[in-house]
């Protein structure tokens, strides 16, 4: 059996005269940012009075998807404006007719008559019946037939006749009101198991992959006890049905004597996340829909980190070659957390290939668009409008691979867009011999800043980066669109922890460097504390705040907290200090922990390991890790829900917030079913979010007395209304 407790990704042990210290990252237990999003899937389940059935277009070669954009199947859709129809739900067909229950026999069926003048009984075959079954999960593809012959009225037994006989088989079908949601825009897989993502893999063939791990579609363990020991089948990503019979247009069927047809694609372990061990594997079946079978056609062992490798498996068993098949990728791993990482990318089905193939023209990004500014991932709006220095970079590094076997003029760009107005550009990059197989790369120069005109109390712009040939096979990794956010928090991090960050040491402390740009009052610190391999919720800590590590100066330390665990969309917890602290140029921010380790999420894409420091036994060390570390600084001058402003409270009557005043539980009813309710301090920390139907509740027993911002986001039209809560004990 496999023991994951005691992995670590890497270990650094540091020697000193006061003895051992250990800095360490670890993977998380779970993806809390897969909650929100599953959340919003599956709506069918809100109204348990219909039965819903999801259609899946069957796809044509050729497939590609190189994951740069998302092509999973996603189960939401308008209740409102989803025809309700009542359907005849095909269980089977008898020679391709309809019947509502059809009596077989497995043998040869006759009719019988009596022929009074020779007082003696003739008989007459009844015709072959072919019964086609069609499978309970996609009820339009067929998964079975079989040859029977229809009950006769009656039988001759001992030369009497028998009426009350019993068939071999009924089959029956079933008449059900089914809410039919139709498959709307083109999507090639019909599964969310597997994570599409744009950050674990180590560098990725081109923009986005899949990763295969051991959480489910919600973002955690298969195993929910956390049995270290747990180990299984865990995601499993399987393709939308493909015609592997009927090509595109008409024309001639695909023949598996004649027709090279090939599935190819590259897959890494481990990437940026969890090793998979020599027992673990990734595995590639074949779906029948003949035989109703799948079939093993491709397996790796886990391994240690590597390049990505090319897989050619050509398809050329005459039970593939027909409409309805599917294939699938799958892991066998451990279960009990986000462990044992597989990643996939450029997935490629199609005809007129050979066993060399593995190459496509092909020019893309590599990576995900990335901040234009110098130090932030995101900073306050109001702190950089009011400073005069220069956050902006001056040059972007756009990479982009080429793929194929051809040499191409590669030109890469990027433009700022305010509200879809363009307000600047970098230069345009070009790489005029950008050879097969290369990696290649342009800075891109700008002098421009984004524009501190707009007096909203949070800010975004769209940055487009683009990396673009002529002729390119693929254009859907030529372009990536990145939202530069202006909040009310600093940060380095970009909302994805990839690891969990620690220090093994009694009382160790953690800080991370920032430089405020203005003089504002600090009101809270925002940390994620992700699930690893403890539960963490009752190891107590201290927020502290630094003027300066070496020579230690303090300027804040807090009481003991204790950890929570964030859940949806927004990743950290908001623990306000118990006084605003007024900063100003550089500080230090973050915890000292107690007795035990104290797991913080680290994004391991976005690199500000000289910003983070640990302390153990009174010594301060710069981290081994590269990483940004989830604690950020939050200053309330930049409130995204100012409380004070009565205009901005939006009248609704369908929404409603009562006892108000309330002391515990609060009660949230609307006249719309699909609702996200986020709760927010007068610092704008969120303190409650969660999704609600027509009625909601939350328990605020545990709130500080003080006034609070409800907002009701309808999910479906994404339109929010805003009331005040007063909470008083």
């Amino acid at each position: 059996m496999k023991n994951n407790t005691v992995f670590t990704l890497i270990m650094f042990v540091l020697y000193n005269a006061f003895g051992f210290a250990q800095e360490g990252i670890a993977p998380l237990a779970g993806n809390e940012s897969l909650q929100w999003k599953v959340s919003n899937e599956h709506k069918a389940e809100a109204n348990s009075n219909y039965t819903y059935q999801f259609a899946f277009d069957t796809i044509h070669l050729p497939i590609i998807d190189d994951f740069s954009k998302n092509y999973f199947k996603q189960y939401v859709f308008d209740t409102l404006n989803t025809p309700a129809d009542t359907l005849v739900w095909n269980r089977f067909l008898a020679n391709g007719v309809y019947f509502e229950t059809f009596d077989a026999m497995f043998d040869t069926s006759y009719i019988f008559t009596y022929d009074a003048v020779n007082e003696e009984w003739d008989s007459v075959a009844t015709p072959v019946v072919y019964i086609t079954q069609y499978s309970l999960v996609d009820y339009q593809v067929p998964v079975n037939t079989d040859t029977v012959w229809a009950k006769q009225d009656s039988i001759i037994r001992n030369d009497s006749i028998i009426k009350d006989h019993l068939a071999d088989r009924v089959y029956q079908n079933f008449t059900d009101t089914v809410i039919v949601v139709s498959d709307v825009g083109y999507t090639i897989w019909r599964n969310n198991n597997a994570l599409h993502n744009y950050s674990y893999s180590d560098e990725p063939p081109t923009l986005g992959m899949v990763t295969l791990d051991g959480l489910d579609s919600t973002g955690v363990p298969y195993d929910p006890t956390m049995n270290a020991n747990s180990y299984q089948i865990a995601d499993i990503l399987v393709s939308k049905p493909i015609h592997l019979k009927t090509r595109p247009g008409g024309g001639s069927d695909y023949d598996y004597l004649v027709d090279s047809i090939y599935l190819s694609f590259q897959y890494q372990p481990q990437g940026l996340g969890d090793a998979p061990e020599a027992e673990d594997s990734l595995v590639l079946e074949f779906y029948s829909p003949f035989t109703d079978k799948w079939y093993h056609m491709w397996s790796a062992a886990g391994d240690t980190v590597r390049p990505f490798r090319s897989v050619m498996v050509k398809i050329k068993n005459p039970l593939f070659f027909m409409d309805g098949f599917k294939f699938r990728f799958m892991n066998y791993a451990s279960v009990s957390g986000n462990f044992d990482h597989w990643n996939i990318d450029y997935v490629r089905l199609d005809e007129e290939r050979f066993a060399a193939d593995s190459t496509i023209e092909d020019v893309g990004l590599m990576d995900p668009g990335y901040s234009l500014l110098e130090d932030y991932y995101q900073m306050p709006w109001a702190h950089y409008k009011a400073s005069t220095k220069n956050w902006m970079k001056a040059e972007q590094l756009i990479r982009y691979r080429n793929q194929g076997t051809l040499s191409y003029t590669a030109f890469s760009e990027f433009n700022v867009y305010d509200d879809a107005t363009l307000i600047f550009s970098g230069t345009q990059g070009v790489d005029p011999q950008f050879g097969p197989l290369e990696i290649g790369g342009r800075t891109s120069f700008f002098s421009g800043t984004y524009p501190k005109t707009s007096t909203d109390s949070i800010k975004t712009f769209e940055v487009e980066y683009a990396a673009e040939v002529n002729p390119d096979n693929n254009s859907d990794n030529d372009k990536f669109l990145f939202t530069q956010q202006f909040g009310s928090q600093y940060s380095y991090d970009d909302g994805s922890a990839e690891a969990a960050y620690y220090v093994k040491s009694a009382n160790a402390q953690i800080a991370v460097e920032y430089e405020i740009a203005v003089l504002d009052s600090l009101r809270a610190i925002n940390i994620y504390f992700p699930r690893s391999f403890t539960n963490i919720t009752d190891r107590p800590y201290r927020l502290m705040v630094w003027k300066s590590l070496d020579p230690e100066i303090i300027l804040y330390e807090g009481y003991l907290e204790n950890p929570v665990y964030a859940g949806g969309r927004d990743l950290v917890q908001g623990i306000l200090l118990e006084e605003p602290l007024e900063v100003e140029g550089l500080i230090y921010i973050g915890i000292k922990q107690l007795d035990d380790i104290v797991y913080i999420g680290m994004d391991r894409t976005n690199d500000s390991q000289n910003k983070n420091f640990y302390n153990v036994q009174g010594n301060w060390f710069a981290s081994e890790y590269p990483g940004s570390i989830f604690i950020r600084p939050e200053f309330g001058i930049t409130n995204p829900f100012p409380v004070s402003v009565a205009s901005f409270e939006v009248v609704d009557d369908e929404f409603r917030v009562y006892p108000n005043p309330a002391s515990d539980q609060v009660i949230i009813e609307s006249t719309s079913d699909n609702n996200r309710i986020i709760v927010r301090n007068v610092l704008g920390v969120i303190v409650r979010d969660f999704e609600s139907s027509f009625y909601g509740t939350f328990d605020a027993s545990d709130l500080p007395t003080g006034l609070y911002v409800v907002e009701k986001m309808d999910l479906y039209t994404q339109k929010s209304s805003i009331k005040k809560l007063l909470i008083q004990h």
